[in-house]
Formats: structure tokens, C-alpha cells, sequence
């Protein structure tokens, strides 16, 4: 697999230009994918994958064993498989597989460390990180359930989305929860269940939502192929996992598994995100119930503060495209503009992310922030009362995380590159444009929380968080999604808005009176 010595080869790596580099990660991926094949082939799907699932359900706690070899390995049997096979395994044979991959650091990822380490944490992101973060937490349901149901504007989807997909968006949320609560506890189920008549969930229903979140083996092989047939093999390990788009696999049987059954939360999320983007393909009504959100967890900030919407901005500024928010408070003042994007990349070349929706859009909410600051530093402030000699601060709030996006090498070579933004220079980013006191930030709607939760906590401006980070720098701290996370398991006794506790209230009341 390598062409001399395995240590002394990875010692050198970074001596090898790009493109000695990505040609060795080529020859590797062949190596790697021959030897896979191999070892997996032999072992009939059916009888493999829900002892693999077994295996890491009761892995020992105080060790680790990444889901995303389980999930690998998962896929790799539904494509491997050779009909006729049904050769007997035992648990030497499962590690052997599990330990090949762990004992394979892929020389394109290795090499790009210390070539672009911003695009290696996308790397990572995309390969590891996004499968450990399930969103299965009260607070990331509470978040669905506010975007997509429980407001104003996503209503008007509602009977697309029933005549298309058969089932409605309450009816989503119900069968999601059912089906987490069924293979949480059992390896397989069968994927079509009797239900008591006491509860309010029709079976026809439920296997709707099971269809419509289900991979079959066939449909798993089909996509293992063509996903890599289109991806250079130096990127195959980028590929990302199928379990993240139907977190469920229909077996022999009548019988459905979740590998990890912690994903079926976020696909309550990103689901409905997807299938209510191909009912209304320019956003409008997600992105104005994304901006309602937003303005309901900026109103949990306990320090007295205003908030004045884009309805009274646009009355003061005479730019187009002003913001959604600007928040004062004695200490400071804060544009806001939301975005309802997330990182969806397919392939992470610099040429791709420069023209991604996402970075489309966020190139678009600088440009919006970056505009109307200038007018209210222009003469903004004054007509609406608002003190001057304080601290002025941007953010650009997403729906979903897009790793290393505060970078300064993201900034420059991905955000400022978009033509939404060619008219911002990095003097912005730089401080030597003075328009704020600090340069703006993109935060996700997590993080937008957990700042709030974190002010709450401590008695903090966000002016007071942002020049401790700058003082720590960049390096010491990483984004503002993981220093943010840390700052609230260090010093802060509350984890959760007062927000989502009502949220959730409400959404199991819901629940009960539909169960009457």
C-alpha cells in the first residue's frame, strides 16, 4: 500500500508536492479498497451487519471505537457481498476488518495537515465529526420543531408536502420519534408494525416515514459505485455517508436496522430541510421561519437590550438588502443577519466551496452587514437614538455549522471569492476598515444559542467573549462552534435556553392530546 516503508513514508509526506501526494493517495485508495473488499466480501449482509451493530452498542464505554467505521464498514458489506457467499465469521474476523481501517491514516488527509489545516478540519468534519453529532437532544428538537411546524410561514408548505410525501409534517415528527423509540431498543424491527389502537399513529403512516428514510442494500451498492466512479479515488474517504441521508437499512425479511439510531434526530432536521427545499426551491418561507427563530432566542438575552427587525431597518437605511436585526444594548450594539443554509458540499475542492449555496448566501449576509453598517455608522445610530461610543459588532447566523468558516484562510480564499462578496475587502476581516470594532463572524444557530446561554450565564457582553478569543487566538481556540461549547462546560451552570424547556413542553402536550 505504500511504496517503502509505512512510517518512514508518512515521516516524508509533507517533502511531496500536491501532486505527488495526491498520486500516492490514488495508488493507496486502490490498495486499500482491493484489501477491503477481501476481507468483507465472504460475509452475508444480513447475518453481519446486525452483529456489527451489537458489537458497537456494547462496546466497552471507557474505549473508543468511531462510528464512522462502523458505518464504513456497514456500507462496504451491502457493497461487497458476493451472491453465494455465506462464510462464517467470528469476532477475530470483525476486528480484523474494524482494526484495517483504523490502522489506515489516508495520505491525502495526512498530507493536507500541513498544507491547508482549515481544509483538513473540513476533512475530518465531513469524514468523522458530522456522524458524532446526532443532534439527538431536546434542544435540537425543539429547534425542528419551532423551523418547521410550530410558526407562521412554514405553513404554507404544508399541503405540498402531505400530497407529495404522503404523510404531514406533524405526522413526520410523531413517526420519527416512534421509530427512534422502536430501534433504539432492538437491533431490527420489523418494518411493518402493529400499533394499539390507544395511539393516535396509523400504521400506514409510520411506513411511509420508514420509506421515505430507508436505504435498501441494493440502493446502498448502487450509490457505494456511482458516488466513486464521479470522485477522484484520492477523495473516496470524503464521501459522505449515506447513513446521513436515511438514517435507516431495510434488511431481508420485512426487517429495518439503524446503525446509529441517534441520527434518525437529525434527519427530524435536515430531512424536512431537504424535502421542504425541493417543495420551494428559493427558501423564502424556511428563511423567514429561520429569521423568526433567530429572533426568539436572541429575546432569551436576560440583559436589557432592543431589538429593532429589518422592518425598521429598511425604514433608516437606503441601501437594499439591509439586516434582520440590530440589537442594543448599554454596551453594545450588534447586527444580525440570518441565513438558513448548511454545509452540503459533495466534493471539498477550493473551486466547489467558493460557489456552494451556502457560501452564496453568507457571502451575501456579510455584504448586507458590511452595507448597513456603514449607514448606521453614517448617521443610523443618530436618528435612532442609539449610542455611538460603544462597541459594534456583526454577525452572519446559519442553520447548520460550516467548519472553519472564521478562518482567516476561509475567509480569503472561499468567502471573498464568491461574487456576492467581490465588492468586500479583507480590510473588513483585517481591522483596518473601521467600520466595526471587531471583524464580523458567521456563527451557526447553535452557537447563536449557546452565546446567549453563555451572556445569561456569566453577565458577559459578546464584546467581552470575542476579545478574549482574539486574545487567545485563533489557534489556542479553534471556531466559535467548538470555544463556545467549551466556555459553557467550563463556567456555565445553565446548558439550555428557558426557551427550549417550554418548546418541549409544548411538544410533548402535543403528543399527549393526539394520543387521547
Amino acid at each position: 500500500m505504500y511504496p517503502h516503508n509505512k512510517t518512514e513514508f508518512f515521516e516524508n509526506l509533507n517533502k511531496l508536492s500536491e501532486k505527488e501526494a495526491r498520486r500516492h493517495a490514488k495508488l493507496q485508495m486502490c490498495d486499500f479498497h482491493e484489501i477491503f473488499e477481501k476481507k468483507i466480501k465472504r460475509f452475508k449482509p444480513d447475518e453481519f451487519i446486525p452483529n456489527i451493530i451489537r458489537f458497537f452498542r456494547n462496546y466497552p464505554p471507557d474505549k473508543i471505537l468511531p462510528p464512522h467505521i462502523i458505518l464504513n464498514t456497514i456500507e462496504a458489506s451491502c457493497a461487497y457481498y458476493k451472491s453465494g457467499y455465506h462464510e462464517n465469521f467470528d469476532h477475530s474476523k470483525l476486528v480484523d476488518i474494524l482494526n484495517f481501517q483504523i490502522d489506515t491514516p489516508f495520505i491525502y488527509e495526512t498530507f493536507i495537515i500541513s498544507y491547508k489545516l482549515p481544509l483538513f478540519t473540513q476533512y475530518m468534519h465531513r469524514s468523522q465529526l458530522l456522524l458524532q453529532k446526532t443532534e439527538c437532544a431536546p434542544k435540537h428538537l425543539a429547534r425542528y420543531w419551532k423551523l418547521f411546524w410550530d410558526n407562521n410561514f412554514t405553513s404554507c408548505l404544508f399541503d405540498d408536502f402531505q400530497g407529495k410525501y404522503g404523510l404531514s409534517v406533524r405526522q413526520w415528527f410523531e413517526c420519527g420519534y416512534s421509530a427512534f423509540s422502536i430501534l433504539r431498543n432492538d437491533v431490527t424491527s420489523k418494518k411493518v408494525i402493529t400499533i394499539p389502537p390507544s395511539i393516535s399513529l396509523k400504521p400506514e403512516d409510520y411506513l411511509r416515514f420508514i420509506d421515505l428514510s430507508t436505504y435498501s442494500k441494493i440502493e446502498i451498492k448502487e450509490r457505494f459505485y456511482k458516488t466513486r466512479d464521479v470522485t477522484n479515488k484520492e477523495f473516496h474517504f470524503l464521501i459522505i455517508s449515506p447513513f446521513l441521508e436515511r438514517p435507516i437499512l431495510e434488511l431481508d425479511n420485512g426487517l429495518i436496522t439503524a446503525p446509529i439510531p441517534e441520527l434518525i434526530f437529525r434527519h427530524l432536521g435536515y430531512g424536512l430541510l431537504d424535502k421542504f427545499s425541493e417543495l420551494e426551491p428559493n427558501g423564502y418561507c424556511i428563511g423567514k421561519s429561520f429569521q423568526n427563530y433567530c429572533q426568539q432566542v436572541i429575546g432569551c438575552l436576560e440583559t436589557n437590550h432592543n431589538l429593532y427587525d429589518d422592518n425598521v431597518l429598511k425604514e433608516i437605511t437606503e441601501e437594499t438588502g439591509e439586516c434582520d436585526f440590530l440589537l442594543t444594548t448599554n454596551d453594545e450594539n450588534i447586527l444580525i443577519e440570518c441565513k438558513a443554509v448548511t454545509f452540503k458540499a459533495t466534493v471539498l475542492a477550493e473551486s466547489v466551496l467558493k460557489g456552494m449555496g451556502s457560501t452564496t448566501q453568507i457571502s451575501k449576509g456579510l455584504s448586507q452587514v458590511v452595507n448597513t453598517g456603514k449607514y448606521l455608522k453614517k448617521n443610523g445610530f443618530d436618528s435612532l437614538n442609539i449610542k455611538r461610543d460603544i462597541p459594534f459588532l456583526a454577525i452572519i447566523v446559519t442553520l447548520g455549522e460550516i467548519p472553519e468558516v472564521n478562518h482567516e484562510w476561509y475567509i480569503r480564499n472561499i468567502i471573498l471569492k464568491n461574487p456576492k462578496s467581490k465588492k468586500i475587502k479583507y480590510d473588513v476581516f483585517n481591522g483596518t476598515d473601521k467600520i466595526f470594532t471587531h471583524p464580523p463572524i458567521f456563527l451557526s444557530v447553535n452557537s447563536l444559542e449557546n452565546l446567549i446561554i453563555y451572556c445569561n450565564s456569566t453577565g458577559k457582553t459578546f464584546f467581552e467573549i470575542y476579545d478574549e478569543k482574539i486574545k487567545l487566538g485563533y489557534h489556542q481556540t479553534g471556531d466559535w462552534e467548538q470555544y463556545l461549547q467549551y466556555l459553557i462546560h467550563r463556567d456555565s451552570k445553565c446548558h439550555s435556553l428557558q426557551f427550549v424547556s417550554n418548546v418541549m413542553n409544548e411538544f410533548h402536550k402535543f403528543f399527549e392530546k393526539a394520543g387521547e
